[in-house]
């Protein structure tokens, strides 16, 4: 779509992606994340948000072995979510490692009644 729409005035397009951020953990296995944003345009005059996650993340693993401690410990509860729509991040820690997942995926603009414009 060309971003502009009549009826609503300019929708918004996604940044490209920014670089991986580093590895969640020291040694053995994490996450990786890079960014995206929504203001190449930012919509405005009420063109809609972009549709789709402004973030992604991977797996990364270390080649340094983690030392393992006798003592087990249990996950901590997961955070809140770092967004209400459009995808955001929960964590969750146990010891040394972190865990992230995805939440509250939705589009901001599911709710947003459309009217259809008479020719």
């Amino acid at each position: 779509s060309s971003g502009i729409n009549a009826e609503y005035g300019v929708n918004g397009q996604w940044t490209e992606w920014g670089d991986w951020g580093d590895c969640s953990a020291d040694c053995g296995s994490g996450t990786q994340r890079r960014e995206r944003t929504c203001t190449n345009p930012a919509p405005s005059g009420g063109g809609v948000t972009c549709e789709g996650a402004g973030h992604e993340q991977r797996p990364c693993v270390h080649t340094q072995i983690c030392q393992r401690t006798a003592q087990v410990t249990m996950w901590s509860d997961w955070s809140e979510c770092s967004a209400e729509c459009g995808g955001g991040l929960q964590n969750r820690t146990r010891g040394e490692s972190t865990q992230m997942k995805d939440c509250n995926v939705h589009n901001c603009n599911a709710r947003r009644k459309r009217v259809r414009s008479v020719s």
